[in-house]
């Protein structure tokens, strides 16, 4: 007779529950497995609302002269005195706006803070009147050459940016 020297009767019945056990674990294991690899990650929803946003205060530098217009067409340029600058040829601009209320604010408070380094005898308030409207101007002194306003530009310490007008219109 044979005598199996590695498994006995008793052992053996053990040994295949456990194998039997173990294989059925590793099946179940790999079918979860390849049932969580089928599901998907995420879901994107529908998007109902805006996708981005545009800030009102970009922040930032902002930029300078807005409110400035060119003019360009001479033809249809009316210049009207309301104060006298028949004899006035270069003048520094001091500001300007369509409205005659905001610039006589400025003109007011310009006056109550430099009244003591302008005379308010040279401060020139005049409209211009083009095809993109009325445009009001507070400006400054009368020179008789751009060379000499410049040199006044210079020269000042209470403006801090010169913007010379020609007023004859040849």
């Amino acid at each position: 007779m044979k005598k199996n020297i590695f498994f006995s009767k008793k052992i053996n019945s053990i040994y295949l529950f456990s194998f039997f056990f173990f294989i059925v674990f590793i099946v179940i294991y790999f079918f979860s497995f390849y049932i969580q690899i089928k599901k998907p990650f995420f879901i994107i929803s529908t998007l109902n609302d805006d996708y981005y946003i545009i800030p009102k205060d970009k922040e930032g530098e902002k930029v300078k002269f807005l409110e400035k217009k060119s003019i360009n067409n001479f033809s249809n340029l009316h210049i009207n005195n309301l104060d006298n600058i028949d004899n006035v040829e270069f003048t520094i601009q001091l500001f300007s706006d369509e409205n005659l209320d905001v610039v006589e604010k400025y003109k007011k408070k310009f006056i109550n803070l430099k009244n003591e380094l302008i005379d308010i005898s040279n401060l020139y308030l005049f409209k211009i009147q083009t095809d993109i409207g009325i445009n009001y101007f507070l400006s400054y002194k009368n020179f008789s050459s751009k060379e000499e306003a410049l040199n006044f530009c210079n020269i000042n310490s209470f403006l801090n940016e010169c913007l010379i007008i020609y007023l004859k219109n040849e």
